[in-house]
């Protein structure tokens, strides 16, 4: 018992056993990171955040095999983070599960299993990659579009049609006017619902063809409802 008591303060690791574990932590983290890049549907795609989910699956491989079965690095390395402050934001609860789905195979990684590493990478992938095509769970997305355009005339009637042909839904949330006396403009904002998003681009094309239009902005939005 005595023995079984002292091994929880060795740590021992062979120079070949932190190569192979860093790169199995590399592969994973990267096969992570493109899953990112493929099923990532915002308008604010960040690759820094994609490359981070690489070297936070490694470096999380180095940190655990630092501590090992080691209780006082274990301590030390809480203690360590401890008086670290993230204030980096986090607002897309997908970004939070890429980055628990890289610390997990950096863990995995780091301790010596590869079969868990590769096998959690590519059936969690899969899931991921299953619930991203289908949109099984999703609920409908709602958009904040913005149409500006002149305001001697009135183009209600045919941005009105090109809504009534992509959107499944929609409603004007705001009007209000632009610009000085003889150069009056109009913004008309909607909260809307589109009918096939795979066509966003042929969508907003179709808009920017209409006569008076002179700018068109449009934005993901979840909080707005029809």
């Amino acid at each position: 018992m005595l023995n079984d008591l002292q091994s929880i303060f060795v740590f021992e690791v062979t120079f070949r056993e932190v190569f192979f574990n860093i790169i199995v932590a590399f592969i994973c983290g990267s096969i992570i990171s493109l899953l990112y890049r493929w099923t990532y549907e915002g308008i604010n795609f960040s690759s820094s955040f994609a490359n981070a989910l690489i070297m936070l699956s490694m470096i999380t491989s180095v940190a655990i095999m630092v501590i090992g079965s080691n209780l006082a690095r274990a301590f030390g390395m809480v203690g360590a983070l401890s008086i670290i402050r993230f204030r980096t934001v986090i607002k897309d609860s997908q970004d939070i599960m890429f980055i628990f789905f890289s610390l997990a195979m950096g863990m995995a990684s780091g301790v010596g299993v590869f079969s868990i590493a590769f096998f959690g990478t590519g059936f969690i992938g899969i899931i991921i990659l299953i619930l991203s095509k289908w949109n099984i769970f999703m609920h409908t997305r709602f958009y904040v579009l913005q149409i500006v355009c002149d305001a001697e005339k009135d183009y209600s009637d045919a941005y009105n049609e090109v809504l009534k042909l992509f959107c499944r839904r929609f409603r004007i949330i705001r009007l209000r006017s632009l610009g000085k006396i003889g150069s009056q403009m109009n913004e008309v904002t909607f909260s809307l619902s589109l009918a096939d998003e795979k066509k966003i681009e042929i969508f907003l094309g179709e808009l920017k063809k209409i006569e008076g239009i002179k700018k068109v902005n449009m934005t993901h939005n979840e909080e707005i409802s029809l």
